[in-house]
This record gives structure tokens, C-alpha cells and sequence, in this order.
């Protein structure tokens, strides 16, 4: 990527086995909850996208609504009371758990480069938290599903069970500087809890589903790729001041700068073009305010003019912090002149291209 700019110089199941069992007096009861089998995703879950820490804040993730379906041996008609209560859950391995309530994706051929971020749901104001494959933890992720007392869970509008959107809230951990440029992934197995005619005056909850049907849907991928960018900050022009002309035979010197910051890991290089008033791209000069005189000078990367600056890329960021602002000089020089210029105003401008 590059930038250019001027320098002038101045994110039911259904339960599936239920066993009925029929007492002397004719009435229902059941030994243990139905269990849902089968279950699987009907559309994919996860999200590939890209963000740019420079945006403030940087643009949210959202992972799509997503749908899901199980199959279930008996109709649901068979039951007494009508609701089925579902939670789910994401469960991450090994160095993909952060803590509780939150996860790490890994930076792809760097596994010790990581980037955490925490799952929140749209059906509670992506308030609270998706919490991590254990049992006794909240899971902010349930759902009760519609009245299905008269209904089979294998109809169609059974068959649009979903998990709402998701939005993934990344981690800074109180500074970008630990977020390296690149692409992070991971690939999280999504299960989902289950409990028959569950009531509740208070509402259902998804604490300790682990003596409850569980059945994995399938896995939840995630790729985030932090862009690479660079900002530019202040720059100060190139000014030799006033100086008389018997000065300007003796090779003054003047210096001006540029500040940058990049994404953390973003190394870049910078260009000078030849200027305005160029003789044959290669000398640059500057011209007099009335258009008829002209005065040469030199660029430099070095006080004393060791390494001239031309239009090819020098080297300058080494991939430091975001937070650091890095402030490069650019040193000016008139060459030896044959002889002294016309009093007036000499003026030119220089573009400069960041390459990153």
C-alpha cells in the first residue's frame, strides 16, 4: 500500500429419545429428559474480515444469524407442557482459551502471536457474554423455542432454529501496540444444551447444562485479519531562510521532517520524488517567484549529504509499536553554484510516497 502527500520545502433438537413410561393409573410420567441427535448447522457459522486499528473505534464484527436444525424420535404433541429451553455454547482448546468468557485466535504461522477477543449475543443488546464450553458458567446464548406442544420438531418453521448474530469484541488489553499486523484465525466447536418443558417465572437459564442433552452442531470459524496501515502525522518544511547570496555560494544547509506511525509489525520505506522544477528528473531546483531563476539543491537522508535521497525508497520504520511515532529528518543542502543567484524567493515541492 502507499500514501501519498506533499512535503513544500518551507465479529430439538429436540430432544431425540424419549422414554414414556405408563403407570397402573394411567398417567404419564418420564424417567429422564428427551435428547436431541443429529443436530447439525444448516448455514455456516463464522466470519472472515478484515479491521483497521487506525479506526477509532475500530468497525465491530459481527458473525451472521446462523440456523440449525436436530431430529427427534417422537412429536413433541406427546408432552404436556410446551417450551424447550436451548443454550449453547463455544468451546475452544488448548491456548484458544483466554479466560472464562473470553478466546484467542491465532496468528497464522506465528502460534504464540495471539488475538483475544470475547463473543457477545444481538438477543441481549450485545451486552453480555457467550461463555466458553463450561458447565458452570452463565451462557448468555439461550433461546426458547416457540410453543411446540401441538407441533413435530421435523416441520419447516422447527427447521429455522437459529443462533442470533454474534459480534466479536476484540481484546486490547489497554494498548494496539500488542497487535501485530496480519491474519489471525480459529476454529471453535459449537454445542448446544437441551432441556424439555422448562418453565420459569424468571425466565430460562443456561447454568450447569452438564447432566443435560448436549449435541455438537458443528464448528464456528473465525478469521480477522488486522490491516496493515500507516498514519502521518506533522510534518516541517524545508526553509533556508534568508540568506545572502554570497551565503548561498558556501553550501547551506537546511532540514526538514516527517512523522509516521504504522500497525505494529509494519515496516515501510519512503520516496522523495524530483520536485516541481526537476532538469531532466534528475537535479532538482527551486524557481525564483518571477519564473526566472533557478536555484539547485539536494536532498539527504544524512546531515552532511552522504546518502543523497532519490525517488528510490529508503528504508525507515522497522515495524515499531503503533503508539510510536516516528520522526524522520530529511536534510537540504545547495550544491556548489557557479555562481550567485538573483535576490527573490526560491520555492519547490517535493511528494513523498510511505510504502508499506
Amino acid at each position: 500500500m502507499k500514501i501519498k502527500i506533499a512535503l513544500s520545502l518551507l465479529f430439538s433438537l429436540i430432544p431425540a429419545l424419549v422414554f414414556p413410561l405408563i403407570l397402573a393409573l394411567g398417567m404419564f410420567s418420564f424417567v429422564q429428559p428427551s435428547f436431541a441427535k443429529n443436530c447439525h448447522l444448516t448455514s455456516p457459522l463464522g466470519i472472515s474480515t478484515s479491521i483497521d486499528l487506525f479506526a477509532s473505534p475500530p468497525t465491530p464484527v459481527t458473525i451472521p444469524k446462523t440456523y440449525w436444525t436436530c431430529e427427534r424420535d417422537i412429536p413433541l404433541k406427546q408432552w404436556t407442557s410446551g417450551r424447550t429451553n436451548v443454550c449453547y455454547r463455544i468451546e475452544p482448546v488448548g491456548s484458544q482459551i483466554r479466560d472464562n468468557y473470553s478466546f484467542n485466535l491465532t496468528m497464522k504461522d506465528k502460534p504464540n502471536v495471539v488475538l483475544g477477543f470475547k463473543l457477545s449475543n444481538s438477543d441481549y443488546g450485545f451486552t453480555d457474554y457467550v461463555s466458553t464450553n463450561n458447565p458452570s458458567l452463565d451462557t448468555f446464548g439461550y433461546g426458547i423455542l416457540r410453543d411446540l406442544s401441538q407441533s413435530l420438531i421435523l416441520n419447516d418453521e422447527a427447521s429455522r432454529h437459529h443462533i442470533p448474530d454474534l459480534q466479536v469484541k476484540l481484546l486490547l488489553d489497554g494498548s494496539q501496540d500488542l497487535i501485530q499486523a496480519g491474519t489471525y484465525a480459529g476454529s471453535y466447536r459449537v454445542w448446544i444444551y437441551q432441556e424439555d418443558n422448562y418453565q420459569s417465572n424468571t425466565g430460562p437459564s443456561c447454568i450447569n447444562r452438564s447432566l443435560v442433552s448436549k449435541s455438537m452442531l458443528g464448528m464456528m470459524d473465525i478469521s480477522i485479519t488486522v490491516e496493515k496501515n500507516c498514519l502521518l502525522g506533522n510534518q516541517t518544511d524545508i526553509n533556508f531562510g534568508t540568506i545572502a547570496s554570497s551565503v548561498a555560494m558556501k553550501r547551506p544547509e537546511a532540514e526538514g521532517n516527517i512523522s509516521i506511525r504504522c500497525t505494529t509489525g509494519t515496516p515501510y520505506s519512503i520516496a522523495l520524488d524530483q520536485g516541481r522544477y526537476s532538469v531532466d528528473g534528475k537535479q532538482r531546483q527551486m524557481k525564483s517567484a518571477d519564473g526566472k531563476s533557478f536555484v539547485a539543491y539536494e536532498l539527504c537522508a544524512d546531515r552532511g549529504c552522504n546518502t543523497p535521497w532519490t525517488s528510490t525508497p529508503i528504508q525507515i520504520g522497522q515495524g515499531e509499536p503503533m503508539s510510536t511515532t516516528k520522526t524522520t529528518p530529511i536534510y537540504a543542502r545547495l550544491p556548489k553554484l557557479p555562481a550567485a543567484p538573483p535576490a527573490g524567493v526560491y520555492r519547490d515541492t517535493v511528494v513523498y510516497t510511505v510504502t508499506f
